[in-house]
């Protein structure tokens, strides 16, 4: 992939328990295409479909690349992508897009996790 960062995009997907989700980000982190559904266990053919359907956006800047969620440690390997734990993602993404936030709560397929961002980071996972 190219080295030309004026046209770099950043494409994130979450493979979890029981759902895909990808995103595709243009340098601005303007959305540029959003994907979710059920891999009902295919993950191997979910996660092959949502590629296809992203290299559409690959060009001169190339793609960043990361993978989280609790499917996502193994798609990350095979790939050889970056994979970036689904709390500390929650939490960056939180930080970034909604800065005054004071707690989030995320409900997942296989868990929930809870942020208190106010007063010192701290986090709680069932």
């Amino acid at each position: 992939m190219g080295k030309n960062m004026t046209t770099r995009k950043y494409v994130g997907m979450d493979i979890g328990s029981t759902t895909a989700k990808v995103t595709v980000l243009d340098r601005n982190k303007k959305v540029l295409y959003s994907e979710y559904k059920r891999h009902h266990t295919n993950i191997k053919e979910t996660v092959e479909s949502m590629i296809k359907n992203i290299c559409r956006f690959a060009d001169a800047g190339g793609m960043t690349v990361t993978v989280t969620g609790s499917a996502g440690t193994a798609i990350s390997k095979h790939l050889s992508l970056p994979y970036m734990q689904e709390v500390l993602a929650c939490t960056k993404a939180v930080e970034f897009l909604l800065p005054q936030t004071d707690t989030a709560i995320e409900l997942g397929g296989e868990d929930a996790k809870i942020t208190f961002f106010k007063g010192g980071l701290e986090q709680r996972m069932n």
